[in-house]
């Protein structure tokens, strides 16, 4: 899709905003022998740092990429991604715009994966981000997707 914004006649300093609304229904589907189980926050506040749950299951010895999508304005504290490193619950960490990246090491048979991390939000409003995935190291193609989260900061 393209949209245009014109005024005619120009007018010099002129805001506009642009609102998009879609919907596309929720197709679960389970694959691959992973499941992942995401947690945020019932409640959050501006500013104030609260915690963001995960946890996975895969098959004995499988390499893993947990990616958890962020709602816009929430950052990611980087010591509780340092601290699960020092651990040894994942492998490093990887920040982006809406999104962290863990990748886990492989597990034992019946081992799952289970770590919270801080985050700050920065916007207050009710705010949804993407779905968040978990996939066999270099095969995004096998995701398995759990919901985006809805959340809710004052």
């Amino acid at each position: 899709h393209t949209w245009t914004v014109r005024a005619e006649p120009a007018v010099p300093g002129l805001g506009f905003s642009l609102l998009l609304g879609a919907y596309v229904p929720w197709k679960a589907e389970k694959g691959h022998g992973l499941e992942l189980a995401v947690q945020a926050p019932a409640e959050a506040k501006v500013g104030l740092p609260v915690e963001v749950a995960v946890q996975a299951a895969s098959p004995a010895g499988m390499a893993l990429e947990l990616r958890y999508a962020l709602p816009s304005g929430v950052q990611v504290d980087t010591p509780s991604l340092a601290r699960l490193v020092a651990e040894h619950k994942v492998s490093s960490y990887e920040v982006e715009d809406g999104a962290v990246t863990l990748p886990l090491p492989p597990r034992g048979a019946g081992e799952p994966f289970q770590a919270s991390f801080r985050v700050v939000p920065t916007l207050a409003g009710r705010l949804q981000g993407g779905a968040s995935s978990l996939f066999p190291a270099g095969r995004p193609e096998l995701a398995s997707y759990v919901p985006p989260s809805l959340w809710t900061v004052r």
